[in-house]
């Protein structure tokens, strides 16, 4: 198993199995490391030019130092909240964690019994050209959709989704929760209660 499965795996409850965990598609990386490309590329452009002609400054390798370090560092932030932002599916629920910045991220969660529908979209030539897209899970709870963007094979995942939560509804229909009991309990109480009184009202 993964350092990656592991971290996630460890917070789990107790018969809690984690199914996958999902990246967005790596293309997604493509046009910021296009910008890393772009912007480590130039100072060392110009640094070769003032090489040429014999200028080689201290102030001008510093400023190539820092340019270079700059688009370094853009490069890694972007891997990161990359690399973090995921969506992981357990026999138990849904957990869709943004990434967005390195000391911020959002976590939002949704068990399977409050997913009322799951549809997939891929919008765009890329997407279509890639087969990834979007997967959009219609909730019940407080936030009403939980969306998976720039998923691979979103059709593919789609019917996964909806495969896990028919095991999960298969796995649930016959237990009781612990409001579905109470509630149980506290009808039947109130029916004896009311045939009694019928039963004295009779006498």
């Amino acid at each position: 198993m993964s350092f990656f499965y592991q971290h996630y795996s460890k917070d789990l409850k107790d018969g809690e199995e984690l199914v996958t965990i999902l990246h967005k598609h790596p293309l997604t990386l493509a046009k910021p490391m296009f910008k890393v490309a772009l912007w480590g590329l130039l100072p060392v452009l110009i640094l070769l030019g003032f090489l040429s002609y014999g200028n080689s400054s201290l102030w001008l390798q510093l400023g190539f130092f820092v340019v270079l370090v700059s688009a370094l560092s853009y490069g890694f932030f972007e891997w990161f909240t990359w690399y973090n932002d995921v969506y992981i599916l357990t026999n138990e629920k849904i957990i869709n964690i943004e990434q967005n910045s390195l000391f911020h991220r959002t976590v939002s969660e949704t068990t399977w019994d409050k997913v009322q529908d799951v549809t997939f979209e891929v919008k765009g030539v890329l997407s279509t050209l890639f087969d990834f897209g979007s997967i959009h899970v219609q909730t019940a709870g407080a936030k009403d959709v939980i969306e998976f963007t720039s998923i691979a094979h979103p059709e593919a995942w789609q019917k996964k989704l909806m495969e896990i939560q028919k095991v999960y509804e298969d796995t649930h229909k016959d237990k009781m929760s612990a409001d579905e009991l109470v509630k149980f309990v506290l009808d039947a109480q109130e029916k004896a209660a009311e045939q009694n009184l019928m039963d004295i009202k009779k006498i």
